[in-house]
């Protein structure tokens, strides 16, 4: 959510493996770009891209840091609902 309006990021479309941890995932990455003082949209960039990447893998949180960064180059950020 920014102000009254819902966001959503999407991520490129990834061959699953494993679901679990992906929400995790998601969470850990926007709290750590947050914190590192990157905006929003970066934030749910890297969130997206940490999420996806985890269901790519065995291993939960397995993904590193510049497999995350690279990936996330490829995250679409919009408004919900596409308008």
């Amino acid at each position: 959510m920014r102000g009254d309006e819902a966001w959503q990021g999407q991520a490129p479309q990834l061959e699953p493996v494993e679901p679990r941890g992906s929400g995790d995932s998601l969470t850990a990455g926007m709290a750590a770009a947050l914190a590192s003082g990157r905006t929003l949209d970066d934030a749910l960039r890297i969130g997206a891209a940490a999420g996806a990447l985890n269901v790519t893998r065995r291993g939960l949180g397995s993904g590193s840091r510049q497999e995350i960064e690279r990936l996330a180059e490829q995250v679409t950020v919009e408004p919900l609902g596409g308008h």
